[in-house]
């Protein structure tokens, strides 16, 4: 091995892994597994900036609900605060798409539940 590999293995092997770390996604409201009724927004916070893909909500039957997320898809961000239509009770899944500063894509869902006033 020569000086120069094992410089460069030195290196990256005390390199925090923060630096390799993608844009997670940190909190949201409405959150994994809650139970709340007629929310009139989707927050979500991130602990990295990233540019929005898409944004959808998919009911319990698989009607799926687009967001507009025109707004936000031109600078990355790290929180995207997202007006809801009226959505009925029952289970929804959440899906978000965004592509990281350095160009990575991400996608994750979860689950809420609109309960009745």
């Amino acid at each position: 091995m020569s000086v120069r590999s094992l410089i460069l293995a030195a290196v990256l092997a005390f390199t925090p892994l923060a630096v390799f770390a993608h844009s997670v996604l940190t909190a949201s409201e409405p959150g994994q597994g809650a139970a709340v009724s007629a929310p009139q927004e989707l927050s979500l916070h991130f602990n990295k900036p990233l540019r929005l893909v898409f944004v959808t909500l998919t009911d319990i039957d698989g009607q799926v609900v687009t967001l507009d997320i025109s707004s936000f898809i031109s600078e990355p961000s790290a929180d995207f605060i997202l007006p809801l239509p009226v959505l009925a009770p029952g289970g929804w899944t959440i899906t978000w798409s965004g592509l990281g500063t350095d160009g990575h894509a991400m996608r994750e869902d979860f689950t809420f539940a609109i309960v009745p006033e």
